[in-house]
């Protein structure tokens, strides 16, 4: 199905009419905005000009964001690339600089990002591809480093979750289970710090898999967790995807 749309430049004016795909569908959230109803202006929540980019390689806001890895923030057992935009567990603690402890998570095998967002609109992608357990979204810069937090909202984490074979779910308080009709290789993060929400997608056909209300903080970091090595069965490496327009 195709819908006719407006096609604007980066200045935000018109430059043509034209026929593009009907992009959005849900995989969860059925009473999210659908084309039908939409106010491109100011109503929708997601990063719908770059859903259009993906099928007609045209305009696109927000641009995808250029993030890496933070080191200071990872789990000692992180192992990372030279450019810090792949991360795998190593199974071991590896030595790290003991003034750094105050900023690691001791824990878990998470780690943030370099870049932290306080106003605006962002979005991300993250390559998982057969990794067998992971954590993806958004943290508060406030999280508690130290402890084995839950991840929920009120502890200040945004986050779906793989936690089995082809098994997902959203970091609610209980856990919401996403239905998926295939695995999840690539997965996209978009942060509307405005409007309070943190949205996710299967980036490579763009469903929408989950929206978190109500996200305040005074600060937020994308966040990533490997899951544990498992005796290599969860070694594939994490990638921040690098997206060029």
């Amino acid at each position: 199905m195709y819908r006719r749309l407006m096609c604007v430049d980066f200045n935000g004016h018109v430059a043509t009419s034209c026929w593009v795909p009907y992009l959005f569908r849900t995989a969860v959230n059925t009473d999210y905005p659908t084309l039908d109803n939409l106010d491109l202006a100011s109503k929708y929540k997601g990063p719908f000009q770059y859903m259009v980019w993906r099928r007609m390689f045209k305009f696109i806001h927000p641009v995808p964001e250029p993030l890496t890895f933070d080191t200071s923030s990872a789990h000692p057992s992180l192992v990372f690339s030279n450019d810090l935009k792949s991360v795998t567990d190593s199974d071991k603690p590896l030595l790290v600089p003991a003034l750094e402890d105050s900023t690691r998570f001791l824990k878990c095998v998470n780690v943030l990002a370099s870049q932290a967002f306080y106003t605006g609109r962002h979005y991300w992608e993250v390559w998982v591809d057969k990794k067998t357990k992971w954590d993806i979204g958004v943290a508060s810069h406030i999280v508690d480093r130290k402890a084995r937090v839950k991840l929920a909202p009120k502890n200040g984490y945004w986050a779906i979750r793989m936690i089995g074979i082809h098994k997902y779910v959203a970091a609610t308080a209980p856990w919401t289970l996403l239905r998926m009709d295939q695995p999840l290789r690539k997965i996209g993060v978009f942060l509307d710090c405005g409007e309070e929400e943190v949205s996710f997608f299967n980036a490579e056909d763009m469903v929408h898999l989950f929206t978190f209300n109500r996200a305040k903080a005074d600060g937020f970091y994308p966040f990533f967790s490997t899951g544990f090595n498992d005796g290599a069965r969860n070694a594939e490496p994490m990638r921040i995807c690098h997206i060029t327009l």
